[in-house]
């Protein structure tokens, strides 16, 4: 979603449809952003999830997205997720992953309508 068109297409829709009102900003019940830390390997495409276990919340729209690339979604309560995640890592020694400056670079080009628009919208 993130290099093809249907973000582009949907934003475009729902603009027109609004007549410019709604701006799509995020897709998702998670805010659009999901951080796929783990101990295993890197994590830098989809079929790099294909055989993880991963942990996340109760709910549906999680587990499904988790399912669709091949990963094994293990739902855990909301209050008990931050500190299994980080126990689970400490322990394992996982790997911090550090964007490289062109990923950087690409996430400011990306984010950067979103920032022109609150800079114009938004007291």
């Amino acid at each position: 979603m993130l290099t093809g068109n249907v973000t582009r297409e949907l934003r475009r829709q729902v603009l027109a449809d609004s007549d410019d009102r709604i701006r799509l900003m995020t897709i998702g019940n998670t805010g659009g952003w999901l951080h796929f830390a783990n101990t295993q390997r890197t994590v830098r495409t989809p079929a790099d999830m294909v055989g993880l276990r991963r942990r996340t919340s109760v709910a549906e729209r999680p587990q499904e997205l988790l399912e669709a690339v091949g990963a094994s979604p293990t739902p855990i309560r909301w209050p008990d997720r931050s500190i299994q995640a980080y126990a689970s890592f400490v322990r394992a020694g996982g790997e911090r992953y550090v964007p490289s400056a062109d990923e950087r670079a690409a996430f400011k080009r990306a984010a950067e309508p979103v920032h022109a628009w609150f800079a114009e919208n938004v007291d």
